[in-house]
């Protein structure tokens, strides 16, 4: 991020279920004056249990001047039941910091925070279970159907059917005629728990998958060329079968392929430049 596009208000969405961490980098976007260090990062964990949440805010390291003056971060934190209590601990001192809860979409909105670089560490804690396990397939499910441009008709049908899904991704093949590929994808993608997508990192394509129960009807198939081996067997490299719970898959080359074979239903097919 340059500082001519840092927000003063900087909004940070965090999702419950697992520890994690970032780093935000910001330059002054316009110079190469970052290779001699002027630049700044923004470290951000969280580390969970069943009861509590602890967020952190590490001081700012390297060049505070690049950060925006007033910056206000806006705490948003997913999937939550609502906490008893809301705490705040900078410069040795602890104090409790005012929050809403939003129950229909289980989310805590903490009130602004203007460490100004400094580091902070928050504490979210209940007296029962933090974390909602509440399932959200089926309402998930009729989001995506009020978004269809679908008959009524075919959607009241659908709707029915929703809670008969999981697990049973036969049972959409129904609707094979009326629904479009990508109508078909989203539904298995929400209600199997089963997912391919391809994102770019400074290392290159990361071609992410994802199957949460395992089903054995998602199947994945890379195949890839490195052109300079000269050695014909060596040239072609591949990966192919049920993707398991999660896997993320580095490319060689750019010459390459990726499907997705959602139960027979729906693919999903991605390739390098």
């Amino acid at each position: 991020m340059c500082i001519r596009d840092s927000p003063t208000e900087l909004h940070v969405h965090v999702f419950a279920g697992a520890d994690g961490r970032f780093t935000l980098y910001e330059d002054d976007g316009e110079t190469t004056a970052y290779r001699d260090g002027a630049f700044v990062l923004s470290r951000f964990e969280q580390r969970w249990s069943d009861k509590s949440v602890r967020l952190s805010l590490a001081a700012a390291a390297g060049d505070r001047a690049l950060l925006p003056d007033g910056r206000h971060i806006h705490l948003h934190l997913h999937g939550l039941a609502a906490p008893d209590e809301v705490t705040l601990l900078a410069d040795g001192q602890t104090r409790p910091v005012a929050f809403s809860y939003d129950a229909g979409s289980e989310t805590v909105h903490l009130a602004p925070l203007a460490p100004d670089g400094a580091g902070v560490q928050l504490a979210l804690s209940a007296v029962g279970p933090l974390l909602s396990r509440r399932d959200r397939t089926a309402e998930t499910g009729l989001r995506l159907l009020r978004a269809f441009r679908l008959d009524a008709a075919v959607k009241g049908f659908l709707a029915l059917r929703l809670n008969e899904l999981p697990g049973r991704p036969e049972r959409l093949a129904d609707f094979g005629v009326d629904l479009t590929p990508g109508q078909v994808r989203a539904l298995l993608e929400v209600t199997q728990g089963v997912g391919a997508h391809v994102t770019r990192d400074d290392s290159g394509p990361l071609l992410l998958l994802w199957n949460n129960d395992e089903r054995p009807g998602f199947i994945h198939h890379l195949a890839e060329i490195r052109p300079l081996k000269w050695y014909v067997p060596e040239r072609y490299r591949s990966s192919s079968g049920v993707v398991p719970r999660f896997m993320a898959l580095r490319t060689e080359t750019r010459e390459w392929r990726l499907t997705a074979d959602y139960f027979g239903q729906a693919r999903y097919e991605a390739t390098g430049d």
